[in-house]
């Protein structure tokens, strides 16, 4: 029988992310391709065997490998850095600054697939685990679109859209109090944003 994978890595569900891990940097980046860094980390972290996914299944997706323990937390830090070189450069984020009152596990994929469909970007969630109780609830939104004709525009709206609905959502507040004496304002401020925001006067 197979034993379960002695390390995971999470990466986004990106299709064009997958691509550039397996394929390499091409121009602009260190000059090195899927096969020579893959050998290296086999060769230098004593990786028995590592399994990258080639297709998106989901919007987080994990990177499993087989090694000794020192040798995993070692192709751990390498498959970081080369996924942080991919942020670098086709990666926008905006920080979530308050847990939106209400926003469950469905209203948040709902939203996300709007925003994802209106901008032709790609919108995840993050941290990986945002659907936990446990996690806090999502902290980021990761918007990517490579660096191809038109994509840095549909980055840079997906990005406009998203912090001006985060500005004006209603926050999830403890004290009934404070609850009750923002309520008016918070529903007034929720629908402004949803009338300057076209993609989400559904989900009003």
């Amino acid at each position: 029988d197979l034993c379960d994978p002695t390390h995971k890595v999470k990466m986004p569900g990106v299709l064009n992310c997958i691509k550039w891990l397996l394929a390499g940097h091409g121009k602009g980046g260190d000059g090195d391709d899927g096969k020579s860094f893959f050998r290296n980390l086999r060769d230098n972290c004593r990786v028995s065997t590592v399994v990258v996914p080639h297709e998106v299944s989901s919007d987080w997706l994990d990177i499993n490998m087989w090694a000794t323990m020192k040798g995993g937390r070692k192709a751990t830090e390498m498959l970081e850095q080369r996924l942080e070189q991919y942020y670098d450069r086709n990666r926008a984020k905006e920080v979530v600054p308050v847990r939106p009152a209400g926003w469950t596990t469905a209203r948040w994929e709902e939203q996300l697939t709007m925003w994802t469909d209106a901008s032709g970007a790609t919108v995840i969630a993050w941290p990986p685990n945002w659907r936990d109780e446990a996690s806090g609830g999502v902290k980021e939104i990761w918007v990517f679109a490579d660096d191809r004709a038109g994509k840095g525009y549909a980055r840079a709206y997906a990005c406009k859209q998203i912090k001006e609905l985060l500005q004006n959502l209603p926050r999830e507040v403890d004290e009934p109090a404070e609850a009750e004496a923002g309520a008016s304002s918070s529903t007034a401020a929720a629908a402004a944003a949803a009338a300057r925001c076209p993609a989400v006067r559904a989900l009003a």
